[in-house]
C-alpha cells in the first residue's frame, strides 16, 4: 500500500516551520547550545522542549543563518498520524526540491514514528546538524546513548526555576528586596508556584487544575504505566496518591 505521506505535505510542513520560528514569541530560559552540535532533549511532558528548539533556531538566525535554512516538523500534527519509518527520507527530498542549503533539522517529539532513531543515525553520519525532543516513555534519557550510540548530546529539560517563574511573571527583584514592598510579592509568588508547580504553558490558563490533570493523566498512563507494563492501574493510582499526600 502506498504511503499517504507526500513530498507536498513535507513542503508545506516545512514552510509552516519556517514561519513558526520565525513569529513564535520566546521566554528566554538559561541554557546555551554548543557551535553545530547535535541534542535530544528530553523531559517530563510540557517542560517547554519545544520552545528550546525556536531559541535556538532564533540564536542561529541572530548568528547569520537564513530562514530558509530551516526544516522544523512536529510530528505531533495530524497530517502525520499514518507516518512510517519509511517516509522519512521524504523531508530531505521535499526541502532538497526547492532549497539549495543543506538543511538544520528540528524535530519535535519525533518518537511518535517507530524507527526513529535510525533515521537520527543516519542523519548523524551525514553530519547534518539536528535537534530533537521527546517526552514518552521511548524518549528516557538514560535510553538515548543505548539507541543512538553517543552521536548525540543528550540534555534533560524542567519546568521553571523559582527564579525563572518570577521572571516570567514579571517581576524583577531589586536590591534588598526582602525589605520591601518586592517581599510581599515574592511570598504571594512562592505560594502559587508550590501549589501549582513551574510548568511554563500553565501560566496561560486560569483552570491550572484541569490543566495539570491532563498532564498527570498522560503522564500516568503513556510513560509509566505502558512503559512498565503495570498490570494493576488502580494500585498504582493509590500508591501515587498516597505519596502526593505525605509531601510536607
Amino acid at each position: 500500500m502506498d504511503s499517504a505521506i507526500t513530498k507536498e505535505v513535507f513542503r508545506l510542513l516545512i514552510r509552516e516551520g519556517q514561519e513558526l520560528i520565525r513569529d513564535v514569541e520566546l521566554y528566554e530560559r538559561p541554557f546555551e547550545f554548543e557551535g553545530n552540535g547535535r541534542y535530544v532533549l528530553v523531559g517530563v511532558r510540557q517542560a517547554g522542549k519545544s520552545y528550546m528548539l525556536y531559541k535556538r533556531a532564533r540564536q542561529l538566525l541572530a548568528d547569520g543563518h537564513q530562514l530558509e535554512e530551516f526544516v522544523y516538523i512536529d510530528f505531533d500534527d495530524e497530517r502525520l498520524i499514518e507516518m512510517t519509518s519509511d517516509d522519512f527520507d521524504l523531508i530531505l527530498q521535499a526541502y532538497k526540491a526547492v532549497y539549495p542549503h543543506k538543511p538544520i533539522l528540528f524535530f519535535d517529539e519525533i518518537q511518535n514514528v517507530d524507527g526513529w532513531e535510525h533515521f537520527a543515525r543516519r542523519l548523524a553520519n551525514q553530519k547534518y546538524t539536528v535537534y530533537i525532543t521527546g517526552s514518552n516513555a521511548k524518549m528516557l534519557s538514560r535510553d538515548i546513548h543505548t539507541t543512538l550510540g553517543g552521536r548525540y548530546a543528550d540534555e534533560e529539560v524542567y519546568p521553571y526555576s523559582f527564579a525563572e517563574y518570577l521572571e516570567a511573571q514579571g517581576i524583577a527583584l531589586g536590591a534588598e528586596w526582602e525589605y520591601g514592598a518586592e517581599r510581599f510579592k515574592v511570598e504571594q509568588m512562592c505560594k502559587q508556584y508550590l501549589l501549582w508547580g513551574g510548568f511554563p504553558e500553565l501560566l496561560l490558563y486560569k483552570n491550572k487544575r484541569r490543566w495539570l490533570n491532563d498532564v498527570y493523566e498522560k503522564i500516568l498512563l503513556n510513560d509509566i504505566i505502558l512503559r512498565n507494563k503495570v498490570k494493576n492501574e488502580m494500585a498504582l493510582r493509590m500508591t501515587l496518591k498516597r505519596l502526593a499526600e505525605s509531601v510536607t
